[in-house]
C-alpha cells in the first residue's frame, strides 16, 4: 500500500498476483516494481474486503493441497507455511501430523518432523515468540501424538546415519522428542523391538528409546519386557545397554 497525498487515498496492489503474472511471463523472478493503482477509500472498501477474503481463503486452501503435491518444493513450502500458520491455529499442524508418514521426500519428512517437534518438550530448542505455538495449539496437536505402528516405523527410519540419530543437538533428538510426547508410545516401541520383520537397526532404535522411557518411569516390568523382546538381537550396543541397566537399574539415553 501507499498513500496518495493529493487525494488522501490509500493505493494498493495484489503483490501475489503481480509476482505470479511476472513469473508466468518471464519464467523466473526478475524483480522490478508493482504499481499500486487500486484506490482504497470508503467507496472501494467493500470490494477490497471481498477480494482479500477470497485471496486469504484460496491461499490457505492452496497450502493444504500443496502438502499432497508431487512437487517436492511446493510440498516443503507448504510444511513451512503450516508451521507459521499453526502457531495460533492448530489445524495446519494437525494436517502435517496426520500426513507425516506419507511424506516420501526425505527433506519434506525432516521438515515435518522439525515443525511438529516444536509442540513437544524438546530441551534443546531455543524457543522465542516467532517459533512458539500458543498453549491451546500445543495441547491440541500433542493430543494426537500417539503414533501408530506404521508411523513409529516411519519415525525410526527418517535418519539413516547413527551419528545423526543419537545425542543432544542432532536430528534424532527431534524424533525421540516426538515419541516421548506420549508415554503410551512405549507399547508400540516394544512391538517394534519384538517384530522380527523389522531390520535390526530399527529394532535397536526402538529398544533404546523404549528402555529409556521405562527407566525414566521406573517401570521394571516394562523394562523386562523390552529386554526380553530384544534377546535374539546379536547387537553389541543392545547387549551393553542391557548389562548396564541390569547393573545400575536405569538407562539414560543422553
Amino acid at each position: 500500500m501507499s498513500l496518495d497525498k493529493e487525494r488522501n487515498d490509500l493505493l494498493w496492489v495484489d503483490l501475489t498476483a503481480h509476482c505470479s503474472a511476472a513469473f508466468e511471463k518471464n519464467g523466473k523472478d526478475v524483480g522490478g516494481f508493482a504499481e499500486a493503482a487500486n484506490r482504497l477509500n470508503d467507496y472501494h472498501l467493500p470490494a477490497f474486503h471481498s477480494e482479500m477474503l477470497i485471496l486469504t481463503k484460496s491461499s490457505r486452501n492452496e497450502i493444504a493441497l500443496d502438502l499432497a503435491s508431487d512437487d517436492a518444493d511446493r510440498q516443503r513450502s507448504a510444511i513451512v507455511d503450516c508451521f507459521g500458520l499453526g502457531l495460533k491455529d492448530p489445524r495446519p499442524l494437525l494436517l502435517v501430523r496426520r500426513m507425516l508418514s506419507w511424506f516420501t521426500d526425505p527433506v519434506s519428512a525432516k521438515l515435518a518432523v522439525q515443525a511438529l517437534t516444536h509442540l513437544t518438550s524438546h530441551p534443546d530448542i531455543l524457543y522465542h515468540p516467532g517459533n512458539t505455538p500458543s498453549p491451546n495449539v500445543e495441547e491440541r496437536v500433542r493430543s494426537e501424538m500417539l503414533w501408530s505402528r506404521r508411523e513409529l516405523g516411519f519415525l525410526l527410519r527418517v535418519v539413516e546415519d547413527e551419528e545423526e540419530m543419537w545425542g543432544r543437538g542432532v536430528f534424532g533428538q527431534h524424533i525421540v522428542s516426538l515419541i516421548l510426547a506420549n508415554r503410551h508410545n512405549i507399547a508400540g516401541l516394544i512391538q517394534a523391538v519384538a517384530d522380527h520383520r523389522n531390520e535390526d537397526e530399527i529394532r535397536r532404535r526402538a529398544f533404546l528409546i523404549a528402555l529409556y522411557m521405562a527407566s525414566w518411569e521406573r517401570d521394571t516390568v516394562r523394562a523386562d519386557q523390552i529386554i526380553e523382546a530384544s534377546a535374539d538381537l546379536q547387537d553389541e550396543w543392545v547387549m551393553g545397554v542391557t548389562a548396564s541397566y541390569r547393573q545400575d537399574g536405569y538407562f539414560d539415553l543422553y
